[in-house]
């Protein structure tokens, strides 16, 4: 009865501090903005035939990013995630638009809206109510960068 339920005491060593990394996530964005600007501006087919591509799949992933997103915010009880002002730039209509042909007058309006969207946010940056992490700042640049390609072309 009077016997203790351990029979020795252990100690817990403190967690080593993991030094920073030095490649951050802005700096990657901002590389690959760069690099989609340069991919832009050159006329040839491979590079339309890349970014096509890339395009694709981008804006894929952001309209899942807003699908899932919005089912924080709609479908489950986290308060920290509902009025999300993320689904700003990752709107789940980017899933719908992806398999679009996007050579259809209204894939290019709608194209020119989100860039127009993006843009928008990117000016309102520090007046609106949640603070959105720098890294969103370049991808922000992808954003319009892209979908003003796409609606223009």
């Amino acid at each position: 009865m009077g016997k203790p339920r351990y029979s020795a005491s252990i100690l817990l060593e403190a967690p080593s501090i993991v030094p920073e990394s030095p490649i951050k996530p802005e700096w990657v964005f901002t590389g690959i903005l760069l690099l989609l600007l340069i991919l832009s501006l050159v006329k040839k087919r491979i590079t339309a035939s890349i970014l096509s591509v890339f395009d694709r799949i981008f804006f894929f992933i952001l309209g899942l990013l807003g699908c899932l997103f919005l089912f924080m915010w709609f479908g489950t009880d986290h308060q920290d995630c509902a009025a999300n002002y993320n689904l700003i730039w990752a709107l789940p209509i980017h899933l719908i638009a992806t398999f679009l042909s996007w050579k259809r007058p209204v894939v290019k309006m709608y194209f020119h809206f989100v860039s127009i969207i993006s843009i928008l946010l990117l000016v309102s940056w520090f007046f609106i109510p949640q603070q959105l992490n720098i890294a969103i700042a370049p991808i922000l640049g992808i954003i319009i960068l892209r979908s003003y390609f796409i609606s223009k072309a």
